[in-house]
């Protein structure tokens, strides 16, 4: 636990506050024609790229300009003692301000309104009127851009990108829709300069497709609130810098940021036009001096509008105010995305409380270093619970890893991001009868929370995965930074055994049923985790949030004797301590996860009675199938010596991690920055003669029952040791699609007791398991007999040698199989209307109560043939947008 005593709010947590009138601010909002009250806004952009960014429509029409040329402008010229603090943010942080803040020019899929469902905006339009190639051509150098040029900026370049943003907001309120489209014909690739993101801005956003629609759109009456609504966000910032600047200057530097898209870059390329301009390189002077005070004024208002940012509690008797609308139990992966988006209606106050430490408590490097990726395991970022002794493990208790801490298991996997098959979602979307959890209707959901990006060494992986299976959000995942031999030969063999081991461009489509990439959640060198992407942003953005840590949930309270309207929460930081309850006044959200939640839900009396009564909680209503049915993933390693470097000897020598971790703290990049040791994974079925008499698990056939995961190193079982020579790599097998089933049960009436948790791994009702074990390790067999392998091979490990009957495998499976840690399905989805089953509707409100919600990977009804991590995030996306939804 981090020391509570010096101060209740973390100071990172506070905002600098520039004055400014609440009533005047209101008037203002109201002035803008056709927007409702700001009660009613709708954005639903990604979190952390709204907060400066301009208008949502380029339409500027004298209905909507004239009122706020008429406002007498007081302070056009804000307070100077705040313009130091605003450079520093454009200077010190340039990145997130210009890749935050204006990404969505390129992702927002509302950049086009057309008929077309497949017509995404910007990402679909062909400025140049040619095919996609050169379309995906210029969009590649704008990540290169972004994610990588924008690391070696200089003082001036940062000023300019801070330009480019001020030219965008001058743009749209200038009403220059058409600017750009005609002129520029061809822009030279490897440019490194401002001056050619400016120009990819200027292409991009008034390609004449876009333009069009927008306008069509926007006069036809019937859509024009929406577009209002959804557009032009009614939020001061934005309004404020109509009122700022007038037509006329947005004009002028309009014409003058397009000349300045002309000028010739720092790295001496040419920009080729179909009538080539050159500017003197004065006007790069000039530019700079307008970029310096665009980043004073543009800056200085945001930190003017923003007030103050949410705070962090370290003890909820500090808490300011405790009148929250919603109260969101939980910080971990569907947590922090579930309260961001709630956070995104400016009248919702949303507090999220977490039981653990904050991800930025002391020794947190471990959580944000990819090379570190899932090492907290017994540390305070662990919750450190251990199963019950597990006949099918040979007796043994495991240790169960969750993640302690704000971010939750986001921030402690092993960064894996695979969505699994889209027969997951069809099946949750049947379990439910809503087919709005379906994979073709998820994909709104999919888009907005994620986005490829290029991993630390900005390698071109274009060739290496579909952009049309990742979208728009600010969850960041990447692939490998680079193949080594063992990534080479396994894709070699998926061209020598097709059928068997088919290979697929992109594990995220929906179809991952064979071998390919891993996708992981690693973006800028660093973990993205649902605090960093979500949870965080929100905090700095808006004053409608807030986190309180260190403390734990109870227990739930009706709001009345006898009522299940249950929206009251009890909280206390230690078992024999002080406790304080909050009433949310909208709904409570559980999002403690899979172990968590059935504690939480059981511990406040509603769940199986038997279990209740053992436990000494007094029942408030029987939900038979809270905490039950819960099922996990096991995980096994194999190991072969071979000839070929891996990273077995490298890691062996301190000298080399250490130079790594040198260099990743001085620049985030190199060996430390990425996860090197897993870079591709096989998805695959059991023959078909072994589900003969069998209720198939998987979701579909074209779902997996086991994976194969390719490790470059030796990577031991619990208890195995490790060899102290050669080089190595292992194989993983993990049981996607279990039959086995377990539970979750409290034994006493203490939240600060660890609840029985009994996954009830290899039942010996359901031989399926066990067998699909044994057959996963014989097709490994069949894969390196492949001859991508020949000459690879030394021999097997001392202990996997003998392994060549099932017995066998079998008893090496009981012996060291292990948790993957993926637990789902106790409070599990069902039929509103269902008796008898389940315990959240297809809406996630626990069933027969009003007032609380489920949103986490409990409420998944079965194991994923995926990473869950991801599902949970697409499932916590939906579940933020129904809240919404019911109480916009």
């Amino acid at each position: 636990m981090e020391d509570t005593g010096s101060s209740s709010v973390e100071p990172h947590a506070q905002a600098a506050v520039a004055g400014g009138d609440a009533q005047d601010s209101e008037a203002l909002r109201r002035t803008q024609a056709g927007l409702k009250r700001p009660s009613e806004s709708d954005s639903g952009l990604p979190i952390g790229q709204h907060t400066l960014g301009p208008p949502r429509v380029a339409l500027a029409t004298p209905r909507m300009i004239a009122p706020l040329r008429r406002r007498r402008r007081k302070r056009s010229w804000l307070p100077f003692k705040i313009y130091p603090a605003a450079l520093g943010r454009v200077l010190d942080h340039p990145a997130r301000f210009y890749r935050e803040e204006f990404a969505w020019i390129l992702e927002d899929p509302r950049m086009s309104i057309g008929s077309d469902p497949n017509h995404f905006g910007i990402a679909a339009t062909t400025p140049f009127g040619g095919g996609p190639d050169e379309r995906e051509d210029l969009r590649r150098e704008w990540r290169a851009f972004v994610e990588s040029s924008v690391k070696g900026w200089n003082w001036y370049s940062r000023v300019e990108a801070a330009f480019v943003a001020f030219v965008f907001v001058a743009i749209q309120t200038a009403d220059a829709n058409d600017l750009g489209t005609y002129s520029i014909s061809y822009l030279a690739l490897g440019a490194s300069s401002a001056a050619l993101a400016t120009c990819q801005l200027l292409v991009y956003y008034f390609d004449d497709n876009v333009s069009q629609s927008l306008h069509y759109a926007y006069h036809f009456e019937d859509r024009r609130k929406k577009i209002l609504r959804v557009w032009w966000r009614p939020s001061l910032d934005n309004l404020l810098l109509f009122a700022y600047w007038n037509h006329f200057w947005c004009t002028v530097l309009t014409t003058i940021a397009f000349c300045y898209s002309f000028i010739q870059t720092t790295s001496g390329s040419i920009l080729i036009t179909e009538n080539v301009v050159y500017v003197s390189w004065g006007a790069r002077g000039i530019m700079i001096f307008i970029g310096i005070l665009t980043a004073f004024h543009l800056t200085a208002i945001h930190f003017e509008l923003s007030g103050r940012m949410g705070k962090v509690y370290v003890n909820p008797e500090s808490l300011e105010g405790k009148d929250y609308d919603f109260i969101v139990v939980g910080a971990g992966n569907a947590g922090g995305v579930v309260a961001a988006r709630l956070a995104e209606n400016p009248t919702f106050k949303v507090l999220v409380i977490e039981a653990g430490l904050s991800d930025k408590a002391e020794d947190s490097e471990a959580l944000r270093i990819p090379l570190l990726a899932g090492r907290t395991v017994g540390t305070p970022f662990d919750w450190n619970y251990t199963t019950t002794p597990q006949p099918g493990l040979d007796g043994r208790a495991i240790p169960f890893p969750r993640g302690f801490v704000v971010g939750g298991c986001s921030n402690t996997n092993t960064l894996v991001y695979i969505r699994g098959p889209a027969e997951d979602f069809d099946r949750i979307a049947k379990v439910s009868g809503d087919s709005g959890w379906s994979w073709a209707n998820m994909g709104l959901y999919r888009q907005k929370n994620e986005r490829h990006v290029r991993p630390w060494n900005n390698r071109d992986d274009t060739a290496d995965f579909d952009p049309t299976a990742h979208g728009y959000g600010p969850l960041q995942t990447s692939l490998p930074a680079g193949p080594n031999e063992l990534d080479r030969r396994v894709i070699e063999t998926t061209k020598q055994f097709p059928e068997l081991f088919p290979f697929k461009k992109d594990l995220n489509s929906g179809d991952c049923l064979g071998v390919g990439w891993l996708h992981k959640t690693i973006g800028d060198g660093a973990r993205s985790s649902s605090s960093t992407a979500f949870l965080h942003p929100a905090l700095q953005a808006r004053d409608n949030i807030d986190l309180l840590i260190h403390t734990q949930v109870t227990r739930l309270l009706p709001n009345e004797p006898g009522s299940l309207d249950i929206r009251t929460v009890e909280l206390a930081q230690t078992k024999d301590g002080p406790t304080c309850t909050l009433t949310a006044r909208k709904e409570v959200i559980l999002c403690a996860g899979a172990i968590g939640t059935p504690q939480i839900l059981q511990l406040s009396g509603i769940g199986p009675e038997d279990v209740l009564r053992r436990a000494g909680v007094p029942q408030i209503l029987d939900l038979p199938d809270v905490g039950q049915h819960l099922q996990d993933q096991l995980i096994l390693f194999y190991q072969w010596r071979v000839n070929e470097p891996t990273l077995s000897s490298f890691l062996r020598d301190p000298a080399n991690v250490g130079a790594a971790m040198a260099e990743y703290a001085a620049s985030k990049t190199g060996f430390a920055a990425g996860a090197p040791f897993y870079n591709t994974i096989a998805f695959l079925r059991a023959p078909a003669d072994e589900l003969v008499g069998v209720n198939d698990p998987a979701a579909g056939p074209n779902s997996a029952h086991f994976v194969l995961s390719f490790i470059n190193t030796f990577l031991p079982n619990p208890g195995q040791p490790a060899p102290a020579e050669g080089e190595w790599i292992s194989i993983a097998v993990v049981l996607e699609s279990p039959m086995s089933s377990g539970s979750v049960n409290i034994k006493t009436a203490s939240a600060f007791d660890h609840p029985d948790i009994d996954p009830g791994y290899l039942s010996s009702k359901h031989p399926f398991d066990m067998t699909t074990m044994i057959t996963a390790f014989k097709t490994i067999q069949k894969f390196f007999s492949a001859p991508a392998w020949e000459g690879y091979f030394v021999g097997p490990a001392d202990e996997v040698a003998p392994l060549t009957s099932d017995a066998a495998i079998e008893s090496f499976v009981r012996k060291y199989a292990t948790t993957i840690k993926h637990p789902v399905a106790t409070a599990r989805i069902s039929r509103a209307g269902e008796a008898g089953g389940g315990v959240v509707g297809a809406d996630l409100l626990v069933k027969n109560v009003q007032g609380l919600r489920v949103v986490d990977a409990s409420v998944m009804p079965f194991a994923s043939a995926g990473f869950p991590q991801a599902q949970v995030y697409m499932i916590a996306e939906r579940a933020a947008a129904m809240v919404r939804e019911k109480w916009d």
